[in-house]
Formats: C-alpha cells, structure tokens, sequence
C-alpha cells in the first residue's frame, strides 16, 4: 500500500504541476499591461453666451491621448442632425498626441436656450463615449421686429400665467 500511494502523491504532483503550468501562463496572457489608449479631455461644455440669430459661431475642444497606444474614434454623433457640425481634425489620435474636436454653430434657424451633444465613439476601454455639451440662448436678429425675449424669460411668464 506504501508504493500505491506513494505513486497517488507522483501522480497527483504530476498533475498539479502541468495544471498550474498551463494555466498560470493563461492568466499572465490575460492581465498584461497591454498598450492602451486613454483618452482626456479637461474642458467638455461650451456655453456661447447670448448670441443674435444669424450668427456663426465656432468652438473647438481638445482632446489628448494620455495612453500608450493610437486612440481612434469611431464614430461622432450629434443630438440633432443638420442643427450644427462637429468634425475631428484626424479620426486617429497617435499616444501622448493631441486631436480637436471642432464645432460650427449656424444660429440662422435657431431661437431661444439652446442644448447640443455631441458623442465620440472611442476605443478607449476605460471611455468608450466621450460627451461634449453645447449650451446658450439665441435672440432674434436685431431690426426683426420679433419681440426680443429670452427663452428663460418666456419660459418664466408661461409658469405665471399657469399660476393664476
């Protein structure tokens, strides 16, 4: 019984060994420190301000990739289509690089306060979307003879009138 069990021990040994040699070197391949993109960007919202009706205005945000691998974007959505524009300067960001996101606002068509998103699709693993927020309110053009009231100011007499 002594040898029956003292090749059990071997076996077993045996297997131990090639169980944790085939699966340690799994799990090292599965947590490397792989090259990664990481995306940052400090400043995400615009707020233009009060602006006429007619104007263009532009913005342009920056984007740095703090990783050690190209960060890409994939896709850039807008909250609404044909409202405004938001087009990357280069859809590939190479490591330690900076890329802009830049903005064109048309307020010909636009009036009162106004909330636009733009959305990045990253390959950042950590970030796969990226929000930027564009915000301000849109008066009519000057000698339009519409009555010139800001949105919080319509806004504020239609809940005084719910009031009554």
């Amino acid at each position: 019984m002594c040898i029956s069990s003292a090749v059990t021990k071997t076996v077993l040994l045996f297997l131990t060994v090639i169980v944790l040699g085939t699966v340690l070197p799994a799990q090292a391949d599965r947590n490397p420190k792989q090259d990664v993109p990481q995306v940052r960007s400090e400043d995400r919202v615009w707020d233009f301000g009060v602006k006429r009706r007619g104007k263009k205005l532009r913005h342009a945000f920056a984007i740095k990739n703090e990783g050690t691998a190209a960060l890409k974007i994939q896709a850039v959505r807008l909250s609404c289509g044909g409202c405004f524009q938001a087009e990357m300067d280069d859809r590939t960001i190479p490591a330690g690089e900076k890329g802009m996101l830049r903005i064109l606002f048309d307020t010909g068509k636009a009036e009162g306060e106004q909330y636009k998103t733009v959305f990045l699709n990253l390959n950042d693993p950590d970030r796969p979307v990226l929000v930027f927020r564009i915000t301000g309110e849109v008066r009519p053009a000057q000698g339009s003879g519409t009555e010139e009231t800001s949105a919080a100011e319509q806004k504020q007499k239609r809940d005084q009138q719910k009031a009554r």
